[in-house]
């Protein structure tokens, strides 16, 4: 079987995902919209992967980003708290 076409994905295609990602962190109205072009576009990025392959990455790094956004103004958060405080 070729490696190519099964469920793992390669440390070099998560970033190849998580920078178009990135780059398209664009805000519409219609985020269902949103959210059905950029697994398109993965799937094509991706040919080799199944749907919900490409469907089930798309949501681990979006919860991913997320979080590490929600972290880092947690952070400025508290250092503006402890700037205001002393």
């Amino acid at each position: 079987m070729d490696p190519n076409f099964n469920g793992v994905w390669s440390a070099s295609e998560i970033d190849m995902a998580r920078s178009f990602l990135a780059s398209h962190n664009t805000y519409t109205n219609d985020t269902n919209k949103k959210h059905n072009d950029i697994v398109d576009e993965l799937q094509a990025r991706f040919p080799g992967k199944e749907k919900h392959q490409v469907v089930q990455l798309y949501v681990h790094l979006v919860v991913e980003m997320n979080t590490m956004q929600s972290n880092n103004q947690q952070v400025v958060v508290s250092n503006a708290l402890v700037n205001d405080n002393f």
